[in-house]
């Protein structure tokens, strides 16, 4: 990449891309993150089928499709043809371990087909569902995020299942897959919604035993701008698919407008972006977060294209596309583009669920999901 290329970008950064339609200059960005997650994790490394190095391959295919670069294209499809056998096995997942990220995992193999044709990425979407099939559920339906949650929800186990679910039912044409993804937000709703902030609580044990349960209530203690984050995106990437005169729908269109108004009066003013913890703003190591408030961005951009959300949600996309800009994405010494301080993936059950199991998570350079929510929010028409 030449000196003046990457000086052209750095000057887009400096000015801050505030006209958020600009989408040459926007390309341009999305290419230079796109490059850089390319170059830094050569497929070589890359030993399982993983959440993280699918969600950056969906963007990639994204930015293919936007630019006709088949550089982007050929990293997503190397990537799973490393790892997707001609008859759809995937042997470097354990479907019986029912770990719900087996199922995101899987969900860019719909953009592959979509691109290539080649069937054999729909017959690995036929794998995974078996997983889902079986997947371990509460007595009220609710899906588990693996075999040892013991009747526990977590946000996050909506955006690793949802979406795929409803693009399996579209493109398989099983209708009646949209009346149990209706089921898994009302249940997630009704057990983790805080009444008075209109936000969700990042998860919710039944049996109250959990370490990071309370006891009185079974609630983690916190509202995380990550959980919010994925909570919004697996909303919005399952209306997408949802038929538009389903009754579930509008319920889940209400959902995800009424989490939208509550996070937009939770974003920062100074930044534009959201803190890690959004019911903990003033206590200490408590900052921006750039992968939540990139996948905000990107959710809300969408969900005003979809016509699912009210065009007055641009300005908050806009003030948080800027933030991201100007305090996450820094020039680094060997000259290439990277996203910092973005947390890594926080699953309570690994830690207490503490202030400091949150705010004392790995900030990451590069983290996937927080790259993939950037590269699709400057391609997002």
């Amino acid at each position: 990449m030449s000196r003046s290329y990457i000086l052209s970008i750095l000057f887009l950064f400096s000015v801050v891309v505030s006209s958020f339609g600009a989408d040459k200059n926007n390309i341009v960005i999305a290419k230079a993150l796109a490059h850089d997650v390319i170059e830094n994790a050569p497929l070589q490394t890359v030993r399982t089928f993983n959440a993280e190095t699918s969600v950056v391959a969906s963007a990639l295919i994204a930015l293919f499709t936007e630019t006709n670069d088949t550089v982007f294209l050929a990293y997503a499809q190397a990537y799973a043809d490393k790892f997707v056998n001609d008859d759809g096995t995937i042997p470097t997942i354990d479907l019986t371990t029912f770990d719900s990220q087996n199922i995101i995992a899987a969900l860019f193999l719909f953009d592959l087909y979509n691109v290539t044709r080649d069937a054999k990425y729909l017959r690995g979407v036929s794998y995974v569902r078996e997983q889902l099939m079986r997947q371990p559920r509460t007595t009220d339906r609710a899906f588990l995020r693996d075999a040892q949650s013991r009747q526990q929800l977590h946000l996050n186990t909506l955006f690793d299942i949802c979406p795929f679910y409803a693009r399996f039912a579209t493109i398989f044409d099983r209708s009646a897959i949209f009346g149990d993804i209706s089921v898994q937000f009302d249940e997630f709703d009704k057990r983790t919604v805080d009444a008075k902030s209109g936000l969700n609580f990042d998860a919710w044990s039944a049996t109250k035993q959990e370490i990071w349960a309370n006891s009185a209530t079974g609630l983690s203690n916190f509202i995380s701008a990550q959980g919010m984050a994925f909570y919004m995106l697996a909303m919005v990437e399952s209306l997408e698919y949802f038929p538009m005169n389903n009754p579930s729908r509008f319920r889940i269109v209400a959902q995800l407008n009424r989490v939208a108004k509550a996070l937009a009066k939770q974003q920062d003013g100074k930044t534009g972006m959201w803190y890690q913890l959004l019911n903990a703003p003033k206590r200490g190591g408590n900052l921006p977060d750039a992968n939540a408030s990139a996948i905000m961005l990107y959710s809300i951009q969408k969900g005003v294209r979809l016509g699912v959300m009210p065009n007055t949600f641009s300005k908050t996309a806009s003030k948080a596309f800027d933030g991201v800009v100007k305090n996450a994405i820094q020039k680094q010494s060997d000259e290439k583009q990277n996203i910092v301080f973005a947390p890594g993936r926080i699953n309570l059950g690994q830690n207490d669920g503490s202030l400091t199991s949150y705010v004392g998570v790995t900030k990451e350079k590069n983290n996937a999901y927080a790259v993939a929510a950037m590269i699709k929010a400057l391609v997002e028409k």
